[in-house]
C-alpha cells in the first residue's frame, strides 16, 4: 500500500509504478484526480526542473479514495487520517501506531527543523496553497501529541515530538500577525 501525501510531483510521480508492481494507491479524491489526468496541479513550481516531469508521468487511478477526514483500516493497520487543503488540495496527515508509539506522518504539512528545534509549516509556493486554510488547519492539528513526526522531507522527530504540531501553528499564527500587523 502506498499512501499519497498530496498532489506534487514529488510525492506522487512513481504511483504508477508502484501500483504495476502490486501495490495499493490511496489518497483523497483531489489526488486521485491529479493522478488520473496528470493535471498542472503534478507541478512542483519552485523547481522548475521537475517540471517536465508532468509531461512523463503515467497516468493511474487510485485503488483507494479516502472520501472524509476519519479512521481507516489499511492492511490491518488503523490509520487516523485527515484531509488538509491549505498546502494543497487533498493533502492527508496520517496518525498510526507503530511500535506501540503515536506515528504523525505529515507529507509537507509540517516539516522539522534540524536537530530537532522546532516545527515548521511546510513550502507555500504552491499555486494552490491557502494560508487561512493551513492556518486553520494547523489550529486543529495542535491539540496532537505523537510521540513521532515523519515528514515527506528532511528531518523526522523522534523525541519531543508531541510539542512539535503546537510549535508550527504557534510559529504560523506569528508569520500571519506580522504580515497583517507590520
Amino acid at each position: 500500500h502506498v499512501i499519497l501525501s498530496h498532489a506534487h510531483i514529488n510525492h506522487c510521480f512513481n504511483a504508477a509504478r508502484f501500483q504495476r508492481e502490486g501495490a495499493q494507491i490511496i489518497c483523497a479524491q483531489a489526488v486521485a484526480d491529479a493522478i488520473a489526468t496528470a493535471s498542472d496541479r503534478l507541478i512542483d513550481y519552485h523547481r522548475t526542473s521537475f517540471s517536465y516531469h508532468v509531461k512523463s508521468f503515467t497516468r493511474c487511478t487510485a485503488d483507494r479514495v479516502i472520501p472524509a477526514t476519519g479512521v481507516y483500516d489499511i492492511a490491518g493497520q488503523t490509520f487516523d487520517i485527515r484531509i488538509t487543503n491549505g498546502h494543497s488540495k487533498g493533502g492527508l496527515v496520517c496518525f498510526s501506531s507503530i511500535g506501540g508509539r503515536q506515528a504523525m506522518f505529515t507529507g509537507d504539512f509540517i516539516q522539522i527543523a534540524p536537530e530537532n528545534t522546532h516545527a515548521v509549516v511546510g513550502w507555500n509556493g504552491d499555486i494552490e496553497y491557502d494560508p487561512q486554510v493551513c492556518l486553520t488547519e494547523l489550529q486543529q492539528l495542535s491539540v496532537e501529541e505523537p510521540d513521532m513526526i515523519l515528514p515527506g522531507h528532511g528531518q523526522q522527530c523522534l523525541r519531543d515530538a508531541w510539542q512539535m504540531p503546537k510549535n508550527a501553528y504557534v510559529r504560523a499564527l506569528r508569520a500571519t500577525h506580522r504580515s497583517l500587523n507590520p
